[in-house]
């Protein structure tokens, strides 16, 4: 189904912004595969992903490629720009942070592109999934109800 969404091409509202970091890229592969696993997810939402270092992508598409081989990087790769006076130490509320910053630095990517009208902040731990739907329709229901609540669009 991504397949021909894909060979169509895809115009997409939504753009989500998701600042990663070792050890979390567990999550980020999690929520990747569900993604391209959902076809009202992929048709309405971009992912902009975004890494302090290139060297912390090198490592994400090195893990990727260990657990999910021959995956297509369907989602948008950002490396961001180290601060004026630099990055903060790594430890308690500079990891808060860099975090916030690095997710900032995704939405200003995808409005420098101008091709979502919408942007969003994600956590990589965040599910695609409604765990109680009815069968099959799990992954519809969960994202137009996600993405209009994240978007404070009334159904």
């Amino acid at each position: 189904a991504v397949l021909d969404l894909i060979s169509r091409g895809v115009k997409r509202k939504v753009a989500a912004s998701i600042a990663v970091h070792p050890p979390k890229y567990y999550a980020l592969v999690s929520f990747l595969m569900e993604w391209m696993r959902c076809p009202a997810a992929f048709e309405a939402m971009s992912i902009y992903v975004v890494f302090q270092f290139k060297q912390d992508l090198k490592l994400f598409r090195e893990a990727l490629d260990c657990v999910a081989p021959d995956t297509p990087e369907l989602w948008v790769p950002i490396i961001a720009t180290e601060p004026k006076k630099g990055w903060m130490k790594a430890v308690g509320l500079g990891n808060q942070f860099i975090a916030a910053f690095k997710k900032y630095w995704g939405i200003a990517a995808i409005m420098d592109l101008g091709k979502e009208e919408y942007g969003l902040m994600l956590d990589s731990e965040i599910s695609l999934y409604d765990l109680h739907a009815q069968a099959g329709k799990g992954c519809v229901l969960a994202v137009a109800n996600k993405i209009r609540l994240l978007l404070l669009i009334q159904p």
